[in-house]
């Protein structure tokens, strides 16, 4: 049902952030404190509007948020690591 849904996006969600603070502050360099700081409030952002847009019967918007959200922590990845240039 939708509930559950919502259940299992929030609790993707939160798995998501957590990931998104621990590349921030886990990666070999670190990142700037402001990137760092940014990612993880773009990140809290869109899972909140994912979550508050998934109530509608059939959405996706859950799944996409979190597809944003990987996306970010990948860049963010890349651009600790090095890997990006």
């Amino acid at each position: 049902t939708g509930r559950e849904s919502g259940v299992v996006g929030w609790r993707a969600g939160t798995a998501s952030g957590g990931a998104a603070g621990g590349a921030a502050g886990g990666a070999a360099g670190g990142a700037p404190w402001q990137l760092a700081v940014a990612v993880v409030v773009l990140a809290a952002l869109t899972l909140g509007v994912g979550l508050a847009r998934a109530r509608r019967p059939g959405s996706r918007a859950a799944f996409n948020s979190l597809l944003v959200v990987a996306l970010l922590n990948v860049t963010l990845l890349l651009t600790t690591s090095g890997a990006a240039g």
